[in-house]
């Protein structure tokens, strides 16, 4: 999941003149089905993600979330395992919440905030977490929009998978051509993140978010 984007802050993305896609409308898109654990396994650079495909800027950008039938939303922790000026490997994180302010008109189309400023007698929010496409079981597209002034738009766009291993496969290579034939993306500027070797030494400090969720170290 933008104030984010994926579900996720300020970024670099892609900055063109041209015009915002207008985001195709899921009817019945499940946002039970779509929780449960993604990995973020390529898209536009961001500041706040690693970028580079060797991992050596950070690396196994794995994200939770989680439906909350009861409070209508989904529940996001944001998970990376990133350097530290000693050599270390810290696991940090980021949570909030995701919302559709359009369930039953474009229930895929999410606000998703991480500084918890969302009220609902303030709703509906500017959606900035669009899901283009999901089977929900392996992959899911997404991307954000927005324009920058009179002359230019920043576009965010990441592909997400159920396992790391989605990247080495065909119909990762499909989606990428979708991207590209669909929604007027630029493969070129892709980055692929490095989501293997996801083992750390310790986790870095508080989260940010309106909420806090610590997870152990894998063994």
């Amino acid at each position: 999941m933008l104030r984010v984007a994926g579900f996720v802050g300020v970024a670099l993305a892609r900055t063109t003149t041209e015009d915002c896609l207008v985001p195709p409308i899921i009817e019945n898109f499940n946002a039970e089905a779509f929780s449960g654990i993604w990995w973020n396994l390529a898209g536009y650079p961001e500041r706040y993600l690693p970028n580079e495909p060797d991992g050596s800027d950070g690396k196994c950008i794995e994200l939770f979330y989680d439906f909350d039938a009861e409070k209508s939303r989904i529940d996001v922790n944001n998970t990376s395992i990133n350097p530290t000026k000693d050599g270390l490997w810290a696991k940090t994180w980021t949570t909030g919440y995701a919302y559709q302010d359009f369930e039953r008109t474009a229930p895929n189309l999410l606000f998703v905030d991480f500084i918890d400023e969302y009220t609902p007698e303030d709703a509906p929010y500017y959606p900035n977490y669009w899901v283009l496409d999901t089977d929900y079981d392996e992959y899911a597209a997404g991307m954000n929009c927005y324009r920058l002034n009179a002359t230019h738009t920043n576009t965010q766009f990441w592909i997400l998978g159920r396992e790391p291993s989605f990247v080495e496969s065909k119909k990762f290579e499909t989606i990428v051509l979708k991207a590209e034939d669909e929604w007027n993306m630029c493969p070129e500027d892709f980055v692929f993140r490095y989501n293997y070797d996801c083992e750390y030494d310790f986790v870095a400090g508080n989260p940010t978010g309106p909420k806090k969720i610590a997870r152990s170290p894998r063994k």
